[in-house]
């Protein structure tokens, strides 16, 4: 099959969208019935060693997107990710910027404000959030940075964004007290 500009559709994509997560490298975890050697054969053929649950949970994998899943549900039981308005924000330092940025904040009364930045950026810059909060605090860096950790506040309200070479990368900060 091709696509719409002519390219060799993945044959396999299919297949492995198809499939369970596996739980280890062995092919064990699924159920007791199931226990197939073959199963490290298949995820090495088809590059997939780091989409098991075993590799994602495992220690300093915070970068996988069940780590992200995890943070996002954590997120959540914030009440202005609940129940609080959403706003989304129109900041001047991004009108004619290269890439995307999208810009909201997240407020419910007497809680914190969380600002969410959504970006595809394809240079580095700092975005200055001070119309919204005067200093802010990291609270989810998706893939993470090593110029930003998480729940440790900044001194102002400037976040570097990375340049992401096309790929979207995810700031969720809350204004600190």
């Amino acid at each position: 099959a091709k696509s719409y500009y002519n390219e060799r559709l993945n044959y396999y994509s299919g297949i492995l969208s198809h499939m369970p997560m596996p739980w280890n490298y062995n092919g064990s975890g699924f159920s007791a019935t199931i226990k197939d050697s073959r199963f490290g054969d298949f995820l090495e053929d088809f590059s997939q060693k780091d989409t098991t649950v075993e590799y994602q949970l495992a220690d300093g994998n915070t970068g996988t997107p069940l780590h992200l899943v995890q943070q996002l549900v954590s997120l959540h039981k914030n009440p202005a990710f609940q129940w609080g308005t959403i706003e989304q924000i129109k900041l001047d330092q991004v009108k004619n910027g290269p890439g995307t940025i999208i810009v909201f904040t997240r407020k419910a009364e007497g809680y914190p404000t969380f600002i969410v930045i959504l970006t595809m950026n394809f240079e580095e810059m700092t975005l200055n959030l001070t119309t919204i909060c005067p200093s802010v605090i990291p609270r989810l860096i998706y893939p993470p940075s090593k110029n930003l950790p998480v729940d440790i506040p900044l001194p102002n309200s400037e976040i570097p964004l990375e340049n992401t070479d096309g790929n979207f990368r995810s700031y969720v900060v809350s204004c600190a007290a």
